[in-house]
Order: C-alpha cells, then sequence, then structure tokens
C-alpha cells in the first residue's frame, strides 16, 4: 500500500484532468492531420518542385518580349503578373505552423498514466484523488495501529465497565420489582380461585444486549407439590387468563396501556370467585378502559356498558353485529344469561341485584 500511495501522490491526478487532457490530444492529433493536408496542397501549387508562382512569371516575362509599337498581349500579361502575386500570397498562407512533438508526448504520456492508476485501482480517473486520501488515511493507521488499538482497547474497556454497572443497577431495580410483583399478585389469587397458586420470577443470565444481561421468566405452579413451571407453558386457559387480570390489576397505572381486552376470563367459576373477577375489573377499568367478553352474570354486572354480540344470515351471508344495549336490555340480558332463554321474576331479581352501575 505504501508504494500505491506514493504512486498516487507522485502521479497527483486531479479532478477533470483526464477530459482535459483528452481534448488538448485531440486538438494536437487534428492539428498533424491538418498539416500534412497542407502540405499535400503545397506540393500540389509546387509540381516537380517547381513553383507554381515562377512557372506564371515565366509566362509573362516570355510574353513581354514580342515586338511592336504597342505589346497586343499586355493585358495578358498584366494579369499573369496579378495572378503569379495570388499564387505566392496563397502559398505563403498555407505554410503549417509547426507541430510541437514534445507537446503531444507530454500530453499522451500524462493521459496514459492516469488512465493505467484508474486501471489499476478500478476506479473512474476524476475519483483517484480520492483514492489516494482513502490509502493515505488507512497506511497512516497502519502505521499508528498499535497507537489505535491501544486507544480502541481503553475505549472498549471504559464502555464495558460502564454497561456492567448499569446492567447490575437494572438486575438489582428487576429483582426488587419481581420480589413486589409476587408480592402483590400472590395476594390477589385467592378471590380469583386461584389460591394454592405459587408465582416466582427466574432470572438467567443472556448475551449482553441493549435490555440488559437478563433472561426473565415467569413462573407458575398451580398445585402444592408440584414444580414451578414457565407461566405459558403450565397454566391453563381459564388460569392463565385469571393470572393476567391480577397481573394487569397490579401493574395498573405503572405502564402505558390504556385499554385491555379479555376474552372468556370467567371461564371454569362462578359464584364468589366470578364476583372477585368481576370487581377486578372494575378496578382496572377505573383508570383504565376493559373490554371483556364474558358469559358470567356476576362478571356482566360490574360493567358500566353492555354490548350484544348477534349473527345473522342475510342472502347466504353471515353478519355480525354490535349493539350498545339500553338500561331495561342489560336487565334483560343479564336475567337472560341467569336463567336461560326463559327471563323470570327471579331472574330479573337477581339481575337487579348484580348490576352494580
Amino acid at each position: 500500500m505504501e508504494h500505491n500511495v506514493s504512486e498516487l501522490r507522485g502521479l497527483n491526478p486531479q479532478i477533470g484532468e483526464e477530459e482535459d487532457l483528452s481534448s488538448k490530444r485531440a486538438i494536437v492529433m487534428n492539428a498533424e492531420k491538418n498539416t500534412a493536408i497542407l502540405n499535400d496542397a503545397l506540393g500540389a501549387l509546387n509540381p516537380h518542385g517547381n513553383s507554381l508562382e515562377s512557372m506564371i512569371f515565366s509566362v509573362a516575362h516570355i510574353l513581354e518580349r514580342i515586338k511592336g509599337d504597342e505589346n497586343p498581349y499586355q493585358a495578358q500579361i498584366d494579369r499573369l503578373y496579378e495572378l503569379a502575386e495570388s499564387v505566392a500570397q496563397i502559398s505563403q498562407s498555407l505554410e503549417p505552423e509547426s507541430t510541437d512533438v514534445d507537446s503531444i508526448d507530454a500530453i499522451e504520456e500524462r493521459l496514459f498514466a492516469i488512465r493505467a492508476a484508474a486501471r489499476k485501482h478500478r476506479v473512474s480517473a476524476d475519483e483517484l484523488p480520492a483514492k489516494l486520501e482513502q490509502m493515505a488515511h488507512q497506511l497512516e493507521t497502519i502505521d499508528n495501529s498499535d497507537a489505535e488499538l491501544h486507544k480502541l482497547q481503553s475505549q472498549v474497556s471504559t464502555y464495558l465497565s460502564e454497561f456492567n454497572n448499569a446492567a447490575n443497577l437494572l438486575r438489582n431495580a428487576r429483582h426488587s420489582a419481581a420480589n413486589m410483583l409476587r408480592t402483590q399478585l400472590l395476594a390477589e389469587l385467592p378471590d380469583l380461585k386461584l389460591g394454592s397458586a405459587d408465582f416466582d420470577v427466574e432470572f438467567s443470565d443472556t448475551s449482553a444486549s441493549s435490555h440488559g444481561t437478563d433472561d426473565i421468566t415467569f413462573m407458575i405452579k398451580t398445585n402444592p407439590g408440584s414444580p414451578f413451571a414457565p407461566l405459558h407453558r403450565a397454566a391453563s386457559g381459564g388460569e392463565l387468563a385469571r393470572l393476567m387480570l391480577a397481573m394487569r390489576v397490579v401493574l395498573a397505572g405503572v405502564n402505558d396501556m390504556h385499554t385491555f381486552v379479555f376474552d372468556e376470563v370467567d371461564t371454569g367459576i362462578s359464584g364468589a370467585t366470578a364476583s372477585a373477577v368481576g370487581s377486578r375489573l372494575n378496578r382496572l377499568a377505573n383508570a383504565n378502559q376493559a373490554l371483556v367478553i364474558t358469559h358470567s352474570a356476576q362478571v356482566a354486572g360490574f360493567a358500566d356498558k353492555h354490548f350484544k354480540i348477534s349473527k345473522s344470515v342475510t342472502n347466504d351471508k353471515t353478519i355480525t353485529s354490535v349493539h350498545e344495549m339500553s338500561d331495561e336490555d342489560r336487565l334483560n340480558e343479564v336475567a337472560r344469561i341467569i336463567s336461560g332463554d326463559k327471563i323470570t321474576p327471579e331472574s330479573i331479581t337477581m339481575a337487579k341485584t348484580l348490576i352494580k352501575n
């Protein structure tokens, strides 16, 4: 690389120089061709080495020898002299300017050297200055590689120390948050018919990233004596829904989520447990929006608004409709959930006690 840098510095190519040299070369080469043409023309004016001008003068001199009081060819003689003078002027004006052979040689040598360098470095001629700067920088980096390596190693060591400190602070904060989450979550589970369940947060090391060095897994065991297992594997659908409800309640107000959707959160529960689920959904909805799909009268009773979802078939097309229900419709729908298709006075009375809003 050092040789290439020295070679290019010696050449010192400039942007636009190739085009300029190419134009100059074309001009000089055309001048050479034109000189050959002029020489051919002058040769024709001097056949066999004899000047056409002198030949015309000779003709005029011969005619002047005619004797008499007045030369009858004087007019022709005068025209011959004028013609000879014109030929002389034309011959003089056709004399080509001398071509500087050294100039064309220098132009071609420089042009070919620039083009050869461009081919060697696989760039255009105008990119040679930038290529020189790039290689010079690389050479400087190589020459100073030891110092540069030491500098980079020092920076890496500093940044790694800062990262490890931040990762440790983050890990400590996560452990503290995990303990708090476990305590608060376990307090919610008994009312959700998950009193025998236990929850924990498992930490393991992982490769460093912008998220730290922790791999976090939520662990659950639903029966005493059984081992902890990852939450998404060990919990059933209903259990998972209630666990997520408890977690949402615990975390409400500490995240940016404002809308929660729960589908069949009441699966497999009834009575007091269903009422507890409804109560927690109501608490969650105090500061957020909770959309709940339910078939439990106890859960539905805590809602601020009810929407009925129905399907119909029209022209072989199934249409799903969602309608907000009035207070009377809400009462009847909760009563229908209690007693089935036939709404009874007793189910109406019970529905009134269940609807809280």
